[in-house]
Parts: structure tokens; C-alpha cells; sequence
């Protein structure tokens, strides 16, 4: 029999079985930059989709389309929709022909950004879709990602989906849950969060979120053959025969097919037309084919397929698909390309987006508590108005790089020689357009910020030429040169009050500090080191020494202080206070102390032991900054030769410099010219943890760079990771598998524990992590490749030097985890002017207070007349984390709106919502629980 014949028989032979329900999901999958910038794309490709789509479904109404990116369709809407098409999709939307899914701005990666993050840029556009539409998403689409996250499918619940679609899973799931017919399971991610607020029916792609191979018509670079008359039949038994076996990975005869691709649909009539004909003759043939293709949206599909109730699927727990590997084994040897190279590249970038979020989450704060404070009817709301949109523009900018092609670095940079591939056309300079938009957001909030406390210190919105301006801003430098001394005001945009001591670099060592009635208090002066990536680049360069001084700052208040500069204020460049001594082997020996820890260090290996003062318990703890040589990586992916080297002969010690004063003990060490580590431990405030900064220089070509901490905590390869900010998983390596597949990202946190001790890590950035040995905890800072693994056309040439700094807690595993959610609380906002005018101090202080596990995690202002406010609270500990603080606590809305914003509020105002503040219920009762790992959303109307 001929191969034809062969396939004829196996369709007739099934048409016994009840016909196959196909659902055809047209959809187009756009990227908001990735080979060209989001302007790019939207000019030469997206622009040319909507026209065309909206034609093909006012003609044929059983035609349907999904839409999920709504930062390109907001773009559109706002400048090129005709309002014949506005109304036109109003009618689609209506009847159920269009559906938006997902509903952000961006789909947005899911190991990088914070559940702050994904939370903003979700909530962004839901809000936009329910102003214009009345509507609210009800299936996520999350299909490009490169793997998925346990506590975003659990914010996918709190955001009240009825279903989510994932694609990119590892080989080995991926063939398990084929085998299981596992791909649709009920998700029930949280580790705290009841199920009934956080589960999630979800549903995997089984091959790619692109319509098969051969039917891409109109794609970029495809030249698949049009539907003829003459073809029709073999196209369509082409069809059939690539779905079919898709029937028996799922459970419900339902098949979901997506239809579409990568921008595709530039030629709407082109991909309709073709699709129309292969519909009708597969429907026309039941026979032969016992199969049914209809064009549906994703809500139908789900709505189908849940029919028949949810028991019949199987349920997944608090588990994630990270890290994504495509592995193979060849001849019994196993081969993987493991796709967790991008937790770690491009880490300016990411540290970028991470300031970017912590002014944007300040500056929203800061904008609800003023604004709720005036009448609603003020008379500065010009100001508010301008205000506002500052917030507006810096909340846009900050979603677009959480894109899934952004925050992961996998961004084309032409200036590293990226060619963006078969896109010939556009701006390739993506990597430097998503800098660009970061720092926009952050000049935005910054803006924002400084003319809001400018407004609420009753300074005068004109009052002489020079406003607040970021301590980092040239200009402060300047003042300080000239010996102009500076009013210097903090803003706490937590939940919580903050005792500090805060480091502010300064360009003169003739400087001293008063408070807020302008008494001295102590402060610390050190110069900088010069060498180790230790010192900012840019203006950093003029910037000699680092200016430390204790700070009180309420929660969501202020603190005022005076820096007076010129010859009469003592110089305060600290020598040591605590002199260090030196050893039989001739190596001299640095002790740095506080109430709670002694280090022991020296100059040849740096750190040798810390001693928990309170228990008297000692650990060794090693840390080293170590280079792997890349194998075969790029900004994907994860691949090194043998074990991290030395930068220098025997991992010896470069050279260290020591500071010990009033404020704090420091010591750098100095792995080479380019890279090094400052270690910190203060006298007052976070005195609990010990700062750890990181200055990474320009690396060599195909290198990563890491930081290992050695302890001698007996963990067995286990270590623990937050997932977003908000939950956490146990990671267990598999000796079966590569060294790279045990990786896993770290967003905020990790740690490694035993029976009784813990190591553990605060983190400003999200990084690769592992623990390949007993006792070691080590991340991942920096890295550098020119090859191409997963892509031919983006590299990872990234020059730019690195600074971060993360804070690590050892101990007692209670004390140490405590320590290590102290030191994740946001640091204060720093402003400065000339000293030149008395600011009203009655205004400084608020008086708020929330149980210690407790945080108000968002405060936002729903409009510029503050007509509502958007809050919401988490429970900080999880369940079983710590055993006092892992209880439910009780929160007050009425009391905490009176502290914040003299508002009487009641029942009347208060109603709970979704995460993202669209779907919101019946009126609420204003005191509620909050149980450990909950996130709960609240709207509260004005009085």
C-alpha cells in the first residue's frame, strides 16, 4: 500500500470514535522588542495586523481572534484606530468574536520580575481594557516565557483567570505529561495561599504556540503554498495527520490549536482565506476525518473543555517548571541546552529595572498619601494632574522591560553586533532602547517624588530656582564642591519604619551632619576604593569618598537632615579604629564587630569565620569571587567548562583595603584589577546582616562570573529560593542530570539550611544560584559571550562594569530568616536642595503601624483626584516559616486610612477586589485577616 492509502485507512478506521472538537485560536504573538525596538515592530509590523484582522471579522462573523499584548493595541488605539474600527471591535468584543487574553502590557517574563512588577504592568492593562471595554481577561496567555513560575500562576488566581495557557516546559515533562495526558491539570501553586484564591486550571502547548509547519502563510521568511482546489485534499489529510495524535495527549476530545505566529496575520485575508477552505473541506468530509474545526476563542475552548467539571483532570502542586531544558540523550549519553543563562545576563539592565520598580512603588505611595490628604476639589490639581502622568510614563516604561525578551537580556543589541536576523528592517538596538525606557521611568518617578515633597513640606511649588533633585543628581555634587550645604530629606516608601545607617557618595571630605533640629550625630567618612568595579562609573569617577550617618524614618514618612560643607567642618576620613593584627604565617589578620557578629578575615583568602555573638555558635564562612569559562552559551542559556577558576595564582588576594570607625567596619578585597567585594557590618540599624557589595569590571570574552560563599552548614544539595518575591521552593540537585541543569532563579532571596543553622542571601537582583557543594550557596553576577546557542542572531557581548550589593544573615535558622526579611525591606528615598529655606517639620512624620508580619505591599491613587485608593497587603512569612509570625494577623483599613490620609472611611468605602483591581465585590468589611503568604486587594473610595 502506498503511504497515502495507509493514512486513508487509519482516518476511516477511527470514524467509529465520536468526532474530534477542534478549536482553531487565531492569535498573533507579538514580541514588544526583542530583535527590533517595540517602535520597530509596531511601524513595520504591527500596524499592519489590526487593519486587516478587524476587516476579515466584520465581514464573517464566525471568524474570532485573541489578543494579548496590550501594549502595542493601546498604541494603536490611541493614535491610528479609526473610530469606525473602534466601534467595530466594540461589537466584536461584545458578541464574543474578539477576545483579549492575558491583558497586560507585555507578556511578561515570569524568573526575573518581582510579583510587584508583574502585579503593576498586569493591573495597567486590565484597567485600560475595563475602561474601554467593560471587560475583564478571563484566560491568561503566557505562551512564550521561557519556563513558568509556581507563584505567577498563583497570582493568576489572586487576579481571578478562569484559565492559563503556558508553553516552553522541559523535554522530560513535556514527554511525561504527554504520556500522562497531564498537559491541562488544575494548578494549585501557592505554598500558603488557599487554593480556592490562588489555583488555576492551566494548559500546556504541546507543539509551540504556532499553527504546524507548512501553513504559516504570510509569516516573515515562509513561502508555504496557498489552498487550492487542486491541493485541498492532500492539504487537508496533511492537517488531520498532524493533529490527530495531539487528541490523545489531552482528555476531553477537545484540541486547541493555536493559529498563528510570530507577528503574524500582516496579510489577514491571506491566512482567513487559506483557513477557510481547509475548514470546509475537513468539515465536509466526516468520514474520512471524524473531525470538527471551528474558529473559537480561548474562553470557548475552556468553557468546552471544563464541561464536564474539573475532577476529571489531574492537579498539580507548589512546583514550577524551571529551569527550561531541551535534553537529549545520545547513545546513553545525556546532552541538554538549559535555558537559565538569561537569570543572569545583563545585569545592569536588571539592576536598572529593579531601581526603576523601587522609585516607581515609592512615587506611587507618595502621590496617594498627598493627594488623598487635599480636598478632592484643590486648588493645586494642575499640579496633581502633571504629577500623575509623570507616575503614568514611569509605570509604562518600567512594564514594557519586564517583556520576556527584555528583563532577560535576550534583547538584540546592534551595538554588540546583533543583525536581528531576517528582520532586515528597523532599529536593532533593542538592549540600549529598554536602558533608555528605564531610565525614563526612573527620571520620571524621581520628578514625581522630589516636587511631591517639595508641595507636602509646604517649601512652595516655586520657590527659588532649585526643586529637590535625586542625591545623585550632578548638580548636588556641585553644591557640595562650592560648599553649599544641603537639606537632605528621606522618604520610607514601606510599610514599616526604617532605622538605617545610610552611604551617600560625596565629592569633599570637609562635611558633617546634623538632624532634623540641626544637632550633630555621628556619621562616617571612607574614600573609595579605586579599583574592583567598586567605584561608579560616570560621575562616580568625581565622587572620593562615601558619607555614612544614622537615619530614623517613619513608615511612609520622612526624615529631615542637614550636610554642611567647607573648611570649617572636620574632615572625617576614618583610620582604623580597631587595628589589625598579624598571624604566625605572617598574614595580616582584620576583625570586623558588631552587638551580633565577629568576622575574622585576612588579606591573602578574605573572610574565614563569623561568630553569632548572641549564641556564641562560630561557622566557617568562605567567599569567593570565581570565573567559569563558557562552553557553549549565550543570553538564553547556561553552559561552562569544568569547574570556576581563580582570577589570581592560588585564589590569593589581590590586595584589601580596612575601614573601621563609629558606623561600621569595612573591608574590600580585591580579586583582580577589575573585580572585588566590599564587606560591611554597621554598628546601628541592619545590624543583623552583613552587607556584601560586589563590583564586577569588564569581563573577559566568554566568562561568568560568580560569587561563592563557603559555610560549614551541612545542607546536602538542598537549597531554597524565593519565586518572585512572594513564595519560595525547595530545589534539590539531580546528580543524574548536567551541573548547569541545577541552576534556578532567585529573584529576592536564597538559602541554605541544616537541622539548625542557616546561610542566607538578600538579593537586589535576580541571579542564577546553586549549591554544588555541601555547605555552598554561590550566584551568578555577571556574564559575557559572543556565541550563539539558542539564538544565530542575538549575542551577550555586555562591557558595562556591574555594582550590586546583597545582604547575608548566618545563624540560628529563625534569627537568620528573620534577619534576612529585615534586610528585603525598601530603603529610604533620598532627596537634597540647597540649604536655603526652613521646611515645615510639623508635616515629616506619619503615624502608621501594622503587625510586624504584615506589610503594605502597594498604596496607589486610582486617578489624580485620589478618587480611590488601590491597596494591598501581604502576610510576609508563609506557612510554617516562623513560628510566631506565620499567623494570621488582623488589619485595619479604617485605622491605617486615618494614619495615612485623615480619611473616616467605613463599610461604604471599602470593597475587595482581584490583584489588579478589576473585579471587584461587594462591600467589605474594613477590618479583615490576612493568613501567612496572602496578598489581599482592596479599592477604598473617598468620603
Amino acid at each position: 500500500w502506498s503511504l497515502r492509502a495507509l493514512l486513508v485507512a487509519a482516518l476511516l478506521a477511527a470514524a467509529t470514535a465520536a468526532p474530534a472538537q477542534v478549536f482553531i485560536v487565531a492569535h498573533t504573538h507579538l514580541d514588544v522588542g526583542w530583535l527590533e525596538t517595540f517602535d520597530s515592530y509596531y511601524w513595520l509590523n504591527v500596524s499592519r495586523i489590526l487593519p486587516g484582522v478587524i476587516e476579515q471579522l466584520e465581514a464573517d462573523p464566525t471568524k474570532t481572534f485573541v489578543w494579548a499584548e496590550i501594549a502595542y493595541f493601546k498604541r494603536w488605539y490611541d493614535t491610528d484606530a479609526t473610530e469606525v474600527q473602534k466601534s467595530q471591535l466594540q461589537t466584536f468584543v461584545a458578541r464574543g468574536q474578539w477576545e483579549f487574553v492575558d491583558g497586560g502590557i507585555v507578556q511578561h517574563d515570569q524568573a526575573c520580575p518581582t510579583a510587584y512588577g508583574i502585579a503593576s504592568q498586569m493591573t495597567q492593562g486590565h484597567r485600560f481594557l475595563k475602561q474601554v471595554y467593560n471587560i475583564t481577561p478571563r484566560v491568561g496567555w503566557s505562551v512564550d516565557p521561557f519556563g513558568s513560575s509556581a507563584a505567577n500562576a498563583a497570582l493568576y488566581g489572586l487576579m481571578d483567570f478562569d484559565a492559563l495557557v503556558i508553553n516552553r516546559i522541559s523535554s522530560d515533562d513535556m514527554t511525561r505529561m504527554m504520556a500522562d495526558r497531564a498537559l491541562e491539570f488544575l494548578w494549585q501553586p501557592s505554598s500558603s495561599i488557599p487554593p480556592a484564591r490562588s489555583q488555576v486550571f492551566t494548559h500546556v502547548f504541546d507543539s509551540y504556540f504556532c499553527m504546524p509547519g507548512g501553513f504559516r502563510w504570510g509569516m516573515n521568511g515562509n513561502d508555504d503554498p496557498p489552498i487550492t482546489p487542486a491541493n485541498v485534499e492532500a492539504r487537508a489529510d496533511e492537517l488531520v495527520k498532524d493533529l490527530k495524535p495531539r487528541l490523545d495527549w489531552f482528555r476531553t476530545g477537545n484540541l486547541l490549536v493555536p493559529w498563528g505566529c510570530d507577528f503574524m496575520y500582516q496579510n489577514a485575508s491571506l491566512v482567513f482565506h487559506n483557513t477557510d477552505l481547509l475548514m470546509a473541506y475537513i468539515n465536509a468530509n466526516p468520514a474520512r476525518y471524524n473531525m470538527t474545526l471551528r474558529y473559537a476563542t480561548a474562553s470557548q475552548y475552556f468553557t468546552a473543555v471544563t464541561a464536564g467539571g474539573l475532577a476529571q483532570f489531574p492537579t498539580r502542586g507548589h512546583e514550577d517548571f524551571f529551569p527550561l531544558v531541551y535534553s537529549s540523550d545520545d547513545h546513553g549519553k545525556r546532552s541538554a541546552q538549559v535555558w537559565s543563562g538569561f537569570y543572569s545576563s545583563r545585569p545592569v539592565l536588571k539592576a536598572m529595572s529593579a531601581q526603576a520598580e523601587t522609585l516607581l512603588r515609592a512615587s506611587e505611595s507618595l502621590f496617594a498619601i498627598v493627594r488623598a490628604g487635599e480636598p478632592r476639589e484643590s486648588n493645586f490639581q494642575d499640579f496633581f494632574d502633571v504629577t500623575f502622568r509623570h507616575i503614568e510614563s514611569a509605570r509604562w516604561n518600567a512594564s514594557i522591560v519586564l517583556h520576556h525578551d527584555a528583563i532577560t537580556g535576550t534583547g538584540c543589541s546592534g551595538d554588540e553586533g546583533c543583525t536581528g536576523g531576517d528582520q532586515m528592517g528597523g532599529d536593532h538596538n533593542v538592549v540600549e532602547n529598554y536602558m533608555a525606557l528605564l531610565q525614563s521611568s526612573i527620571i520620571m518617578s524621581n520628578l514625581a517624588i522630589s516636587d511631591l515633597i517639595m508641595f507636602h513640606m509646604s517649601v512652595g511649588l516655586d520657590d527659588g530656582p532649585t526643586p529637590f533633585l535625586p542625591f545623585t543628581d550632578p548638580y548636588v555634587s556641585q553644591l557640595l564642591q562650592r560648599q553649599q550645604s544641603l537639606i537632605v530629606v528621606l522618604y520610607n516608601p514601606s510599610s514599616a519604619a526604617s532605622t538605617d545607617v545610610v552611604s551617600v557618595n560625596v565629592p569633599v571630605s570637609w562635611v558633617s551632619v546634623t538632624d532634623s533640629k540641626r544637632a550633630d550625630i555621628p556619621s562616617q567618612l571612607v574614600y573609595r576604593a579605586n579599583a574592583g568595579g567598586l567605584l561608579s562609573h560616570g560621575l562616580g569617577h568625581h565622587l572620593s569618598y562615601s558619607l555614612s550617618f544614622p537615619v530614623s524614618v517613619p513608615a511612609f514618612g520622612f526624615g529631615v537632615y542637614y550636610i554642611k560643607a567647607g573648611a570649617a567642618h572636620t574632615a572625617r576620613v576614618h583610620v582604623p579604629a580597631r587595628a589589625p593584627t598579624v598571624d604566625s604565617n605572617g598574614l595580616t589578620i582584620y576583625t570586623l564587630e558588631n552587638s551580633v557578629y565577629k568576622i575574622i578575615a585576612d588579606n591573602a583568602t578574605g573572610l574565614r569565620s563569623v561568630t553569632h555573638k548572641q549564641t556564641g555558635v562560630a561557622y566557617s564562612l568562605r567567599l569567593d569571587l570565581l570565573f567559569y569559562e563558557a562552553l557553549h552559551e549565550d543570553a538564553y542559556s547556561y553552559s561552562v567548562n569544568g569547574t570556576a577558576q581563580p582570577f589570581t595564582t592560588g585564589g590569593v588576594l589581590l590586595k584589601t583595603h580596612y575601614f573601621s570607625g563609629a558606623l561600621f567596619d569595612e573591608l574590600y578585597m580585591f580579586y583582580s584589577e577589575e573585580h572585588g567585594v566590599a564587606v560591611r557590618l554597621y554598628q546601628s540599624g541592619q545590624v543583623d546582616s552583613i552587607q556584601v557589595e560586589f563590583g564586577i569590571g569588564v569581563l573577559d570574552l566568554n566568562t561568568d562570573v560568580i560569587a561563592r560563599f563557603r559555610t560549614n552548614i551541612s545542607n546536602g544539595g538542598k537549597l531554597y529560593t524565593d519565586t518572585n518575591g512572594i513564595d519560595e521552593l525547595l530545589r534539590t540537585n539531580n546528580d543524574t542530570h548536567l551541573m548547569e541543569e541545577n541552576s534556578w532563579p532567585a529573584t529576592s532571596y536564597a538559602y541554605i539550611r541544616d537541622g539548625t543553622s542557616m546561610l542566607a542571601a538578600a538579593l537586589a537582583q535576580v541571579h542564577i544560584v546553586q549549591s554544588l557543594g555541601d555547605g555552598e550557596l554561590q550566584a551568578v553576577l555577571h556574564r559575557r559571550s559572543r556565541m550563539t546557542d539558542v539564538s544565530d542572531a542575538v549575542v551577550l557581548d555586555d562591557v558595562l562594569p556591574h555594582r550590586e550589593t546583597a545582604w547575608i544573615s548566618i545563624g540560628a535558622a529563625q534569627t537568620a530568616n528573620r534577619a534576612r526579611h529585615l534586610a528585603a525591606q525598601p530603603r529610604p528615598v533620598i532627596v537634597a536642595r540647597p540649604d536655603t529655606t526652613e521646611l515645615n517639620t510639623k508635616r515629616i512624620s506619619t503615624d502608621y503601624d501594622l503587625p510586624t508580619q504584615v506589610e503594605l505591599f502597594s498604596l496607589a491613587a486610582a486617578d489624580s483626584e485620589a478618587s480611590a485608593l488601590l491597596a494591598r497587603w501581604r502576610h510576609t512569612y508563609l506557612v510554617n516559616e516562623d513560628p510566631s509570625l506565620s499567623q494570621p494577623a488582623a488589619v485595619n483599613i479604617t485605622a491605617q486610612l486615618s494614619q495615612l490620609a485623615a480619611w473616616a472611611v467605613g463599610p461604604a468605602q471599602v470593597q475587595e477586589t482581584s490583584l489588579s483591581f478589576v473585579h471587584v465585590g461587594n462591600i467589605s468589611d474594613p477590618v479583615f485577616t490576612i493568613t501567612p503568604g496572602d496578598i489581599r486587594s482592596y479599592q477604598i473610595a473617598r468620603p
